[in-house]
């Protein structure tokens, strides 16, 4: 919203908000693919764990992330 509202002229502030729905978004959801994907083969297991989808989507909404190391029984654990 800042490109919109500090652009200089009309046609720099459209070429703000096309450059944060274009490239900006884009690149944001591929970062968050790229760490849920790595997540899920370092620790063996989705983000929230649930017996079917409707149930996993609920807990997305709902429920905190736990973190990689949160069950030590079902990773692996670091060497020390």
């Amino acid at each position: 919203m800042q490109r919109y509202l500090s652009g200089s002229s009309v046609t720099q502030s459209r070429l703000g908000l096309l450059f944060n729905g274009m490239v900006k978004v884009p690149m944001q959801f591929g970062i968050l693919l790229v760490g849920a994907t790595l997540f899920a083969l370092v620790s063996g297991r989705t983000v929230h764990e649930a017996t079917t989808a409707q149930q996993q989507m609920i807990f997305a909404a709902t429920r905190p992330a736990g973190g990689a190391w949160a069950s030590p029984t079902r990773c692996c654990m670091p060497l020390e």
